[in-house]
């Protein structure tokens, strides 16, 4: 069961770089160094950024289940350290290659949605945890 899911991250890792930096074309973005940016334009009431934001959490969740699901593991430190740098790859990626822009808010949310990815996993386990304890009894 660990390969299949080492192998689903394996392709899912892989489809967003494909997404986040090898699809890109070419910038001139300079790397954006003010932290929650966007949650502060958000709260000033430019909502566009919302998309961007739920966006980069949403992309991490699967990532934060995975790891979850391979490490089996309850603990959270594995999780939020493979978040963090799995998203600095792809921000570091982008600033190399200026293929996007290196930003603190998307290492952030990243890390946010492998979070959320994590706490869904011991959701659902939990879930078929009692399921199958109430199915002995």
């Amino acid at each position: 069961m660990k390969k299949r899911g080492i192998l689903v991250l394996i392709i899912y890792s892989f489809g967003v770089l494909v997404f986040t930096v090898i699809s890109r074309r070419t910038s001139n973005y300079k790397p954006l160094l003010v932290f929650l940016w966007s949650y502060k334009a958000v709260i000033a009431g430019e909502t566009k950024y919302i998309p961007e934001i739920l966006g980069n959490i949403a992309m991490f969740i699967p990532v934060g289940f995975l790891c979850a699901f391979i490490f089996a593991d309850k603990k959270i430190l594995p999780i939020i350290l493979s978040g963090f740098a799995f998203s600095l790859c792809i921000e570091l990626c982008q600033l190399i290659f200026h293929k996007g822009s290196f930003e603190f808010d998307d290492l952030f949310n990243n890390t946010l949605g492998a979070i959320i990815g994590f706490l869904l996993y011991l959701l659902i386990r939990k879930v078929f945890d009692e399921r199958k304890s109430d199915k002995v009894n």
